[in-house]
């Protein structure tokens, strides 16, 4: 059948597709949703998020700031700029939650591409990538993160983990410099993300172990 035909053909671009309707059907429902818990002190009622003008400050601040009146007033003493930044980002096209949802819902699209590109270089196959994909978006466990606007760090650490994953195991592969330089500008974003992320390089040594023998 040519449509059969076009789809093995296009097999990566569809696999993509299939993700995002597999999101849509398991979470499309969270775009009703509206604000809970830290949404309303971290973008509700964020000032800095108001203009683009307020970029310095996003950048070099904490996320609860403004609500507690300074960083150093605050127990979410956290820095995580690229939180904040997608923040004031989305914030400038849309201020409603299910806006917020919508972006979440991207994200965690870019979170199981990432991880059907991982999953084929690991396994050289493309139906156990497929699947590995599938279960990962399906899984209950993600629930709580892409429901909840404010959990955008677990998302965004877990792309940027990945992709610096994926270009590692290129560079080991290949030994291509821009590989290396993008796995550095990846953990470099996956830290800003979320502090989780200061792990990856055990889990690079980790690979280097069981897949190249070091």
């Amino acid at each position: 059948m040519p449509f059969l035909q076009t789809i093995k053909q296009h097999q990566t671009a569809a696999a993509l597709v299939f993700f995002a309707i597999l999101i849509a059907a398991f979470y499309g429902n969270t775009l009703a949703n509206s604000w809970v818990f830290d949404d309303f002190t971290s973008i509700v009622q964020n000032e800095y998020l108001r203009s683009l003008g307020y970029l310095p400050k996003v950048i070099t601040g904490c996320l609860q700031e403004f609500a507690d009146g300074g960083c150093d007033k605050t127990i979410y003493r956290y820095y995580r700029p690229v939180q904040h930044f997608l923040a004031l980002f989305t914030y400038q096209i849309s201020q409603e939650p299910g806006f917020f949802h919508a972006m979440n819902l991207f994200y965690f699209w870019g979170a199981g591409v990432c991880v059907f590109l991982l999953s084929r270089l690991i396994l050289k196959s493309f139906l156990g990538a497929f699947a590995s994909a599938a279960v990962f978006l399906m899984h209950p466990v993600n629930s709580e993160v892409v429901n909840y606007i404010s959990a955008v760090p677990e998302l965004t650490y877990s792309i940027f983990s990945l992709a610096a994953l994926i270009f590692y195991l290129l560079w080991r592969a290949h030994s291509r410099r821009r590989d290396l330089w993008l796995v550095y500008a990846f953990y470099a974003l996956a830290v800003f993300s979320k502090e989780t992320a200061l792990m990856l390089p055990f889990v690079l040594l980790a690979v280097d172990v069981l897949f190249f023998g070091v």
